[in-house]
């Protein structure tokens, strides 16, 4: 039997969120997104956050012009472009983010949608910040599977949320048809505080849908590691470390087989590498079947360079599976000591997550450790990342008190990311992967092509995982026109944000 790709979302919940919002609109049902770049390819390396890059964006000095544009849409009068009345104001923060706040704001609580409990850490930074500002916080609760169905019954209910989560995954369906866009006085976007890379991501013509940070577990818990129990290597003949080979910038994909296939070697029930999804080592190198220019969507596969690393990235898995020497998920089998290597978001790193990943492993034990993905030869990997933002939902009630939850929610300084840690080494590799001058590839492809049938684009990579390493080539090429239907279906959604 074929062994179909699966994708475990962890902490996310854009899947059946934008499927019930296309229902909404009528469309057809649509999985989940992901958006990557390539090495330099004109027509993708927008795509990619690195280095130089982030230092110029994260000042805000580049959306200046787009900022003034919507601005002056809105006709300097406060009111919203899309759902709810907003009062005018300072474009930044200033010296205290919470000194001027709207008495209209505070009378209003702020309704944020859950897809769980608050974890320990998160529900200190409601408390905090209902202190700070005098705004109550409304939660509604719901499930990651029930997330779209829940706001979609607030909305249409008059009880819109004005906190809303979204990952580069849900966008552009559930941004265009839930998000209202963000008035850019009342969010303050060009307040450096915000993280302009990311915020690109849910850029529609100069337009927002969402705001995010750089440092906090609320937008850097889905960027991916490759978690390992350094007993089982040495069990299994490894002497080598990952974390110092990464260092000594000899972590590759070559390592990555090589300890992967010595895990395997040690018998029944072991896995050598378990990958969370199948498609990570397209995106460690910087590529994604799709790019994104802030305008449009196109497929990738017309530029010989990304085409290339694509195709050796997917044979690369291809021969993993076929030599039956990677997985998908198997969360059980690394806690019981059976995997090699564990590819998966950088949740896991949080030690009172809900769902703790390494629960049979001491908080202060050195026997859990993680690396960044490895990246192909001689080159230094890309951390594939689903970017996480947060937006207000249409017709939310206090979407001024909203602007004001995201910048204290979002705030490394008002909460102890030292401390919510499994270990001292996951804070170092997190410190790593989220740095300034860390490379990001952003996973948004699949919810593109997805854009008209759910589906589509987890059955291009299960022909693709199931390839010889001479069929990929001819696998790529059938599949563009399956891609390309769902393209040009979200291009013709981006034209409505004029």
């Amino acid at each position: 039997m074929k062994k179909m790709f699966s994708f475990k979302r962890g902490a996310g919940v854009t899947a059946l969120m934008l499927a019930a919002v296309l229902m909404l609109s009528g469309c057809g049902a649509k999985n989940t997104a992901s958006n990557g770049s390539d090495y330099g390819s004109e027509e993708s390396q927008d795509q990619m956050i690195s280095g130089e890059e982030n230092q110029s964006q994260v000042s805000g000095g580049n959306n200046s012009a787009a900022q003034a544009a919507n601005s002056s849409k809105t006709g300097g009068s406060g009111q919203a472009l899309n759902g709810g009345t907003q009062t005018s104001g300072s474009t930044t923060f200033g010296s205290d983010p919470y000194a001027n706040i709207p008495q209209s704001a505070k009378s209003k609580s702020v309704h944020v949608l859950m897809w769980r409990n608050y974890t320990p850490l998160e529900q200190k930074l409601v408390t905090g910040f209902e202190k700070k500002t005098g705004i109550k916080v409304r939660t509604t609760k719901t499930t990651e599977n029930e997330y779209a169905t829940k706001l979609l019954s607030l909305v249409s209910g008059n009880d819109s949320p004005d906190v809303v989560m979204i990952e580069s995954a849900d966008y552009p369906g559930v941004a265009m048809r839930s998000l209202q866009i963000l008035d850019p006085t009342v969010y303050k976007l060009s307040d450096s505080f915000w993280y302009k890379p990311y915020m690109d991501v849910f850029k529609a013509n100069g337009k927002s849908f969402a705001v995010s940070a750089r440092g906090p577990w609320a937008t850097e818990d889905t960027n991916y590691v490759t978690y390992y129990k350094p007993s089982v290597l040495k069990n299994s003949g490894i002497s080598e470390d990952p974390w110092t080979l990464y260092k000594q910038g000899k972590w590759n994909w070559d390592k990555q087989k090589e300890i992967a296939t010595k895990i395997k070697q040690k018998g029944s029930g072991y896995i050598g590498l378990s990958l969370q999804n199948q498609d990570l080592l397209m995106y460690s190198t910087g590529t994604d079947l799709v790019s994104y220019n802030g305008k449009q969507f196109k497929s990738t596969l017309s530029n010989s360079a990304t085409t290339s690393l694509i195709t050796k990235a997917w044979q690369q898995v291809a021969a993993f599976h076929k030599d039956g020497i990677s997985s998908d998920w198997n969360l059980s089998a690394v806690q019981q000591g059976k995997v090699g290597l564990f590819s998966a978001i950088a949740y896991g790193m949080y030690n009172a997550s809900t769902d703790a990943w390494f629960t049979n492993v001491p908080h202060t034990s050195a026997d859990i450790k993680a690396v960044p993905v490895a990246g192909p030869k001689g080159s230094t990997a890309y951390t594939p990342v689903r970017v996480k933002a947060w937006g207000t939902a249409k017709n939310a009630k206090n979407p001024v008190g909203a602007a004001y939850f995201m910048r204290y929610f979002l705030d490394t300084k008002n909460c102890n990311m030292a401390g919510s840690f499994y270990n001292e080494q996951f804070r170092e590799v997190y410190n790593t992967i989220t740095s300034a001058s860390a490379k990001k590839s952003i996973m948004r492809g699949e919810g593109v092509i997805d854009y008209v049938s759910a589906g589509t684009y987890g059955g291009i990579c299960n022909d693709l995982l199931n390839s010889t390493a001479e069929q990929i080539t001819s696998v790529l090429n059938a599949s563009k026109g399956k891609m390309n239907t769902g393209i040009n279906r979200a291009n013709k959604e981006l034209k409505k944000i004029g």
